[in-house]
């Protein structure tokens, strides 16, 4: 299935990268949520516990799709190193996410909801870059 999705896009050229780096972000989002509504409405589970989880599975998930799937790098030899920079980025990149959102929100006065997804559309941008170059980039040692 994923062979089939990247010869799929490959006919994509340039914008293939891009594309895919989007959806798996949209799927990984569609987890996060998915496992935080599940967990705290069906089952009971304290929220921050539930969240805490989503983020988990979302976390994996993402790295994954990118790794495999939107930078095509299947290396076995480098994934834990790999997934070492992917978590400290995405930490860094929180913070980040949080100064934006307090830029956007208490000074600017955007809702916070805008504010996100400006904020996340920022991020995604030099992430896809940092990402392609130097935690997933093929024949490099990370």
């Amino acid at each position: 299935m994923i062979q089939n999705l990247i010869t799929l896009t490959n006919k994509l050229g340039n914008l293939r990268g891009p594309i895919l780096f989007i959806s798996s972000g949209c799927i990984a989002a569609v987890v996060q949520f998915g496992v935080l509504f599940v967990l705290t409405h069906y089952f009971g589970v304290w929220y921050l516990i539930s969240a805490t989880v989503a983020f988990g599975c979302a976390f994996f998930v993402s790295f994954f799709l990118q790794k495999f799937v939107t930078f095509i790098e299947h290396s076995k030899d480098r994934i834990g190193n790999q997934l070492v920079y992917y978590f400290l980025f995405a930490l860094l990149n929180a913070g980040i996410n949080a100064m934006i959102m307090y830029f956007e929100v208490d000074i600017i006065g955007l809702h916070y909801l805008v504010a996100q997804f400006i904020s996340s559309g920022i991020i995604a941008f030099y992430s896809y870059f940092v990402y392609k170059k130097y935690i997933f980039k093929v024949g490099e040692s990370v």
